[in-house]
């Protein structure tokens, strides 16, 4: 049996959404719940998979780009669904995540986002459809979390892999 290498990934951490997701990946694979305390399992992705260990000038490069991105205000107020099944938040507004994803795929360029998978949409991921789980009923479940203004303020390099899933480095926004 071929056991999954993991991944890094460039991340911005979601607090706000954090306990409801968590719990997700509990039910999901537990093994990939962290104990690490700074680590935040909502999140929005920007890179990945990208290395995970940087060299200096990729790390520099990293930290430049985080720090031209001031802290903004994002409003959590919509759950969507991608036509994959993947039900998300959309995280409002879309433009300041999706500058930096731009930012650091052009930094690098050997690092396609989602592999050249997907087109990259900024989105919290919550649940994927099911004959259990609807857009409605994940909707209904988070909707005592949804409306909170939320503030990024870092984004995180986060090494993916059962029972080793913990923040490698953090640079913060602005």
């Amino acid at each position: 049996m071929n056991e999954w290498p993991g991944h890094a990934v460039l991340q911005v951490p979601c607090p706000p959404l954090e306990s409801w997701v968590r719990a997700r990946y509990r039910h999901y694979d537990a093994s990939l719940v962290s104990s690490d305390p700074r680590h935040v399992h909502a999140h929005v992705t920007l890179l990945g998979p990208v290395p995970a260990e940087l060299s200096s000038a990729q790390s520099a490069a990293v930290e430049s780009i985080c720090s031209r991105h001031d802290r903004f205000e994002v409003g959590l107020d919509r759950v969507a669904t991608f036509p994959n099944g993947v039900v998300h938040v959309v995280p409002e507004p879309l433009d300041p995540f999706r500058r930096m994803t731009d930012e650091l795929v052009a930094a690098f360029p050997d690092w396609p986002a989602y592999g050249g998978t997907f087109t990259p949409t900024p989105h919290i991921t919550l649940d994927a459809l099911s004959e259990q789980v609807s857009e409605s009923s994940v909707a209904a479940e988070v909707a005592h979390l949804m409306g909170r203004p939320w503030r990024p303020d870092r984004v995180d390099l986060v090494w993916y892999r059962a029972h080793e899933v913990r923040v490698l480095r953090t640079w913060p926004l602005g």
